[in-house]
């Protein structure tokens, strides 16, 4: 292999790293965003709002490495519906009907 190969090569690595790095920036940030959220009284973090349903929330929880340790359904008292959420890694809990994410209640 010539000098000229090897530099191509590296550059091409290089650019492929810094590609990789420019697709999971977002993620990472919305991955922060949920936590902080979360750790500061709850909320509804944009990137699982504009979600359309409970499956996509879900999908793109899994995504930013967040793991599911349960699910389970919680009956609202006004309307009597169902709300179903899920229970993540880092001790948040995540309605996916509506995107709203807080900390895990002592128990």
């Amino acid at each position: 292999m010539s000098e000229r190969d090897v530099i191509a090569e590296l550059r091409a690595e290089r650019a492929a790293k810094e590609a990789k790095r420019a697709e999971d920036w977002p993620k990472a940030l919305d991955k922060l965003y949920i936590t902080f959220e979360a750790s500061h009284g709850g909320g509804y973090p944009q990137c699982l709002a504009a979600l359309g349903s409970e499956e996509e929330r879900l999908r793109y929880l899994r995504e930013l490495g967040f793991r599911v340790r349960r699910h389970f359904w919680f009956e609202t008292t006004d309307d009597t519906r169902e709300e179903h959420w899920a229970e993540l890694s880092g001790g948040i809990v995540c309605c996916l009907t509506n995107g709203w994410v807080c900390d895990k209640a002592p128990l």
